[in-house]
């Protein structure tokens, strides 16, 4: 099962954040190497729980990436009662 991954929920929590570039993801999910990191969001882009957004314009590429409502509802996040994520000061997997 794709969310029994090592790498796929501590993503997702990243994610419910709000809507992050690669190079954020990479900053904040430590441990995950660029390679796996790349490979667990392209399956769970096709499991459709993630969404990637290619906003390639004049400029470089930017794709961004965020959770769906289908990883919403799978997880059971709410607006109401937030768990404690990650934030830019304090990475998933950074022991306090």
């Amino acid at each position: 099962m794709l969310l029994g991954q090592r790498w796929a929920l501590a993503i997702l929590g990243v994610l419910e954040i709000g809507p992050r570039r690669f190079n954020e993801l990479n900053r904040l999910v430590l441990g995950c190497s660029k390679r796996m990191l790349s490979a667990t969001l392209v399956e769970l882009a096709d499991a459709g729980l993630v969404s990637r957004i290619d906003s390639s314009g004049v400029g470089p590429l930017c794709v961004t990436y965020s959770v769906t409502d289908e990883a919403v509802a799978v997880m059971g996040w709410s607006n109401q009662a937030p768990l404690p994520r990650a934030h830019p000061g304090n990475p998933i997997g950074k022991v306090d």
